[in-house]
């Protein structure tokens, strides 16, 4: 499987170098998204030898991976891992996500911090806890950690989802869509790490991002279930 990790960063100049080696040696490829960082992330991932995509301004996570997703569709790679940049996602796992991939066929897989949540902040913990039970009764598929950053996919999810939320909703966007396309989801155990990089997650906003992420996905599916019920009466 030719698998390409994908890193969308925003000034890390101080984790990223040493998480690319890493990466370098669990994947084909190794893809920075440098998404408008004032230091030299760029710099930094490159010479520690990432392609790296620069955005000129910040634009988002979900940004970040539209970008990625569409050079991991040019290079032919057929599968891709997640990572955030800051270094609370141990790449020494990615061999769990690759042997679950195989043996199940997922079209992806989660990293999910759930079975031990004793390093994670209450609050973190409790709003996860909600939001991976809000999304499995959206997706009707188990979820326990709906809001891990640290997943595999393959080609077939960029081939099928289409992005369309610029920032930290993308990751909830991505797994509704992917279930409402019959995509197979499922997950590993990964570790629990929170380390003193400040989070990029601005908690009013991207809440607010969220909700408006659930009600539109909430409508449309309705919508679109009203019209299959409308053609099935008219058959």
């Amino acid at each position: 499987m030719k698998l390409l990790a994908i890193v969308p960063a925003l000034n890390e100049e101080a984790q990223i170098g040493p998480l690319v080696r890493t990466l370098s040696s669990y994947c084909d490829r190794v893809l920075v998204v440098d998404d408008g960082s004032s230091d030299r992330t760029a710099q930094t991932a490159r010479a520690a030898g990432a392609e790296v995509l620069s955005h000129p301004q910040n634009r988002g996570k979900g940004a970040a991976l539209q970008t990625a997703f569409g050079y991991a569709e040019r290079e032919n790679f057929e599968a891709a891992i997640l990572l955030d940049g800051d270094g609370q996602h141990d790449p020494e796992e990615i061999p769990r996500f690759v042997e679950a991939q195989r043996a199940h066929q997922y079209d992806i897989v989660i990293g999910s911090r759930m079975g031990n949540t004793a390093a994670m902040p209450s609050k973190r913990k409790w709003t996860n806890r909600f939001m991976s039970w809000l999304i499995s009764r959206m997706t009707h598929a188990h979820l326990t950690d709906t809001q891990s950053g640290y997943r595999l996919i393959t080609a077939k999810v960029w081939q099928t989802v289409k992005l369309t939320s610029r920032h930290y909703e993308a990751d909830t966007e991505m797994l509704i869509e992917a279930c409402s396309a019959s995509l197979s989801v499922g997950e590993v155990p990964v570790s629990t790490i929170y380390n003193d990089s400040e989070s990029h997650i601005h908690k009013i906003a991207d809440t607010y991002r969220f909700l408006r992420l659930i009600c539109r996905m909430k409508c449309f599916r309705s919508q679109r279930g009203n019209h299959l019920d409308v053609q099935a009466r008219e058959q």
